[in-house]
Order: C-alpha cells, then structure tokens, then sequence
C-alpha cells in the first residue's frame, strides 16, 4: 500500500525565506520523493536550518 506522506508545515522554513531562495516543501522534489524518506532520526531539522541561515548570512547570500 503505498501512502502518501503530507508536508508537516512547522518543520517547513519560514515563508519569507521560502520566497527568498525559491525553495519548495521537500515532498515537492523529485530526488526525495523517490525515497519516501523525508527525515533522519535523530537530526534536528530545525537546528540544522538555523545554521545554514546563519552561514548564507554571514556569506551575505541572505
């Protein structure tokens, strides 16, 4: 049986940023979608996002 997962919008980046680097819910892109796999135990999504906003800032890409 195959399910369809659905996008859990509290782990999605802030629309403002979203809009910025034209990115799209990861259940939108293609390599992903093959998988099924959509999260790794035991990774912080949220953390791991904070730090790469924080590296394109101090790149100046954001």
């Amino acid at each position: 049986m195959d399910q369809k997962v659905k996008p859990n919008r509290d782990l999605m980046a802030p629309l403002s940023l979203r809009k910025e680097l034209d990115l799209k819910s990861a259940y939108e892109y293609k390599y992903w979608k093959q998988s099924n796999c959509y999260s790794i135990t035991g990774v912080d999504d949220a953390e791991q996002l904070h730090a790469v906003v924080e590296a394109l800032d101090i790149v100046h890409v954001l």
